[in-house]
């Protein structure tokens, strides 16, 4: 099942501002959905925890230096720092980790592309053990969450799941950041860089490739590790 692209058109910066603020609720809502994740599966629950911080840490950092409003950078870096939860909802044999790339066939990779949907379902059933019901103004931040959650592997050239050619900047970014980090598990940072403005070149936003690039040799970060294993530096 795919959402439809136009259901999910959204200036993200603005829809940020609207909200205000993160809703007083989101530290317990985090909490969460951050030990559901842990409890999926120790080895790789403790690095999806670990990527969603740090991605989420790095949103906040970058979207500020391109520009984007630093209050609503925050509000969006919050609502990402959900957007891999789906994953909990499908078997761990899609997403065990290793320290050389596993082979997966295409089935494989199809169901993959479906964490971001299942997400939503997460993040409702979350909302509802913990008796959240959102105002109208926090039903805003709710629905950044979802927003995020299926259209962050959306590509420049139409290539992510929903098939959405040039996302909202902010995705955009935020697409770099990810894959990036996520490239952690198996690449050194540069290798990563090197892949997104190689054979990926038509993904991206070259340009602001190359700010993020500075923007991490500049503040020397350390890429999400694998359990057990020492963190990637520059």
């Amino acid at each position: 099942m795919n959402a439809h692209p136009d259901d999910f058109s959204i200036d993200f910066e603005q829809a940020a501002i609207e909200c205000g603020e993160t809703p007083s609720f989101f530290p317990a809502l985090k909490k969460n959905i951050y030990t559901k994740i842990e409890k999926y599966d120790r080895e790789f629950g403790a690095y999806m925890v670990a990527h969603l911080k740090k991605t989420s840490g790095e949103a906040r950092i970058f979207l500020a230096e391109i520009g984007i409003d630093p209050k609503a950078a925050q509000i969006i870096a919050d609502a990402f720092s959900l957007h891999d939860a789906g994953k909990i909802l499908q078997p761990i044999e899609l997403w065990r980790l290793a320290g050389n790339k596993p082979i997966r066939g295409k089935k494989e990779k199809e169901q993959r592309t479906l964490h971001g949907e299942l997400g939503i379902q997460v993040l409702n059933n979350s909302l509802e053990t913990l008796g959240i019901k959102p105002s109208e103004r926090e039903n805003g931040f709710v629905l950044l969450i979802e927003k995020l959650m299926v259209l962050h592997h959306e590509r420049l050239d139409g290539s992510g799941p929903q098939k959405l050619k040039h996302p909202d900047r902010v995705l955009q970014a935020l697409g770099i950041i990810d894959q990036i980090d996520g490239k952690g598990k198996n690449k050194s940072l540069a290798e990563s860089f090197d892949d997104m403005s190689g054979k990926h070149k038509a993904e991206f936003n070259q340009p602001m490739v190359e700010d993020y690039h500075k923007s991490t040799m500049r503040r020397g970060i350390v890429l999400t590790a694998l359990p057990q294993q020492e963190s990637l530096q520059i």
